[in-house]
């Protein structure tokens, strides 16, 4: 196959398939620093942890009590990067929103 079916940017049809390498430990940490400077995040005394079994990274979002509120995978982290990188596509907490 050649990669004459993608656009010129090298990008795929469908977002789910946009990441295809596991992401570093460094845009582990920049997430998790987005997250945790979210309001949302400081207005509901949210802490965000980062979890990784198998070299699956997950990061969840979880209350006062412990109680997981969100689990983002790692398609939902590299989201979370995306949309801090470009402001202008930033729908704010929206990542969180679906837990209110």
């Amino acid at each position: 196959g050649s990669a004459s079916d993608r656009d010129p940017n090298g990008k795929q049809e469908h977002a789910g398939e946009e990441l295809k390498r596991h992401l570093t430990q460094e845009e582990i940490d920049q997430a998790i620093a987005h997250l945790k400077s979210l309001q949302g995040v400081k207005d509901n005394n949210l802490s965000v942890e980062c979890q990784s079994d198998d070299g699956i990274t997950v990061i969840y979002v979880k209350d006062h009590l412990g109680k997981v509120v969100r689990r983002l995978a790692e398609t939902d982290i590299w989201y979370v990067l995306k949309t801090r990188a470009n402001p202008e596509q930033k729908k704010s907490g929206q990542l969180l929103n679906k837990s209110a």
